[in-house]
């Protein structure tokens, strides 16, 4: 659906091509329905490269987070009574979430716990910034293989960085594929070194008076702000980095939390204000200061001096300095994603797999699919070709994106048994049509023409979901 929504966006950058045609149906349709979307063509490459790697590995970033796992327990802390909720106005904690100084030097004693396998005793760990909540991710070759989590209890506390890290390493510690023989402390040490290490760090609870879970999902940034629940003692959050993994937004997660600090499934499906009247249900939402380690292998990965270099995330993604949007960092930007889908479909080649591999799950490091859908893959050839055609990539690159392009259009004119048929929806024919365009080998002629068949018998835009009328506009004016 997102693809198909920028398949809309960017369809729009053609229409000072295609006057003509924009006064009549279909594409006249689009362009109402999108307000004539004026984008640069310069940034539509680059939006259009994004799409097709985007749709093909995931959630940009989404590899350096993840979800809490469902047995793991709420921070909990005895109490005789109940603790009477704050009013919805109220800002529980010290500011927002850590200064990114506060946060670096934070982020940094982790690294070394994490490298020296330890964490200090409770009361000799150093003092850090305040976190309502603090959340440490470990991940071994992409894979996720640690998880720690503490939250302050009572609420407008700090938490512990210290407890955090030591409930990753506890966890990674039965989760390395390593084996305990003689030389397993050095062979741990060695994968310690190559673990990306990730920190949440949460600021002030504030207090949401949401009348439902829809209405929370509207009220918290998604992708920015975490949505914590607390009965009596009882506190449980999801971090808006696990949020953005699963997909799940605060609504849905809300309902989770409350499952867990009431140990009683049935109430994740009573409505918020009953909870808050009749279970002294309080939620709260934060925003946080989220760093990573994107890849120890990867070049830059590693300062001058040898010390590696966290990287500030926003929303699941690096933050880019303005510095950087330059028309040769874009150009760079765009070669590099263009080499990556080269490789893909180059390695399925070799591997003499039917299309490239599918989405990553960025929980396991894995890929999810032993093929991508019509859509991912028509939006890769579709994008390869736009970089084979283009004036600031080598010559090279050119010749590699487009032989690349023709294999992938071979692959989706070849469908074998499990696969999705590209001529199965008017958007899936659409986006396979568009990308099997000029290919002359017999059998993608013929998967081309079938795919244009169910496109040419589509009579009525509305007859099209939304998502997919940019699309099927698209290869209508273009066919």
């Amino acid at each position: 659906m997102a693809c198909q929504t920028l398949w809309e966006r960017v369809s729009g950058v053609w229409s000072s091509d295609n006057d003509d045609r924009a006064r009549s149906g279909w594409w006249g349709a689009l362009r109402g329905g999108n307000g004539g979307c004026g984008v640069a063509t310069r940034v539509a490459w680059t939006l259009w490269l994004a799409a097709a790697a985007n749709a093909v590995v995931g959630v940009a970033g989404a590899g350096q987070i993840a979800a809490r796992g469902p047995d793991q327990t709420a921070a909990q802390v005895p109490a005789p009574a109940p603790a009477p909720a704050p009013g919805a106005g109220d800002v529980v904690g010290v500011g927002g979430p850590a200064s990114p100084a506060e946060a670096m030097r934070a982020f940094g004693r982790a690294r070394s716990w994490v490298d020296g396998w330890r964490v200090p005793a409770t009361g000799e760990a150093a003092a850090g910034p305040f976190a309502s909540g603090v959340r440490v991710e470990l991940r071994l070759g992409g894979r996720v293989v640690g998880r720690g989590e503490s939250l302050g209890v009572p609420i407008g506390t700090s938490a512990s960085l210290r407890d955090a890290v030591a409930e990753a390493l506890a966890e990674a510690e039965v989760r390395l594929p390593i084996t305990r023989d003689g030389f397993y402390e050095a062979k741990r040490s060695e994968a310690a070194s190559r673990m990306a290490l990730s920190v949440e760090f949460a600021g002030a609870m504030t207090p949401v008076d949401a009348g439902s879970r829809r209405e929370l999902s509207l009220t918290l940034s998604p992708g920015l702000e975490g949505v914590a629940v607390r009965v009596g003692q009882r506190v449980a959050a999801a971090f808006p980095g696990e949020m953005l993994v699963t997909g799940r937004e605060a609504g849905a997660a809300e309902g989770g939390l409350v499952a867990r600090v009431t140990e009683d499934a049935q109430l994740a499906l009573v409505p918020i204000d009953e909870l808050r009247a009749r279970h002294g249900v309080v939620v709260y939402r934060f925003g946080t200061t989220h760093l990573v380690e994107l890849d120890q292998s990867a070049d830059g990965a590693r300062g001058g001096d040898g010390e590696r270099l966290a990287t500030f995330m926003h929303r699941g993604g690096r933050v880019v300095d303005a510095r950087e949007l330059t028309t040769a960092g874009l150009e760079a930007w765009a070669s590099r994603l263009a080499v990556h889908l080269v490789e893909r479909i180059e390695r399925a080649e070799r591997a003499q797999s039917l299309g490239f591999p599918g989405e990553l799950d960025p929980l396991t490091g894995r890929l999810g699919s032993a093929s991508a859908g019509p859509i991912e893959q028509s939006l890769a050839v579709l994008a390869l070709r736009r970089v084979a055609d283009s004036a600031w990539a080598d010559a090279s690159l050119r010749g590699r994106a487009d032989r690349a392009a023709d294999g992938a259009a071979g692959a989706l004119a070849e469908v074998v048994r499990g696969e999705v048929e590209p001529w199965g929806s008017v958007e899936l024919a659409a986006a396979a049509w568009l990308a099997m365009s000029g290919v002359d080998e017999p059998a993608v002629v013929a998967a081309r023409e079938r795919c244009a068949a169910v496109v040419r018998e589509v009579v009525d835009a509305w007859d099209v979901r939304a998502g997919g009328r940019g699309l099927v506009a698209l290869a209508l004016v273009r066919a």
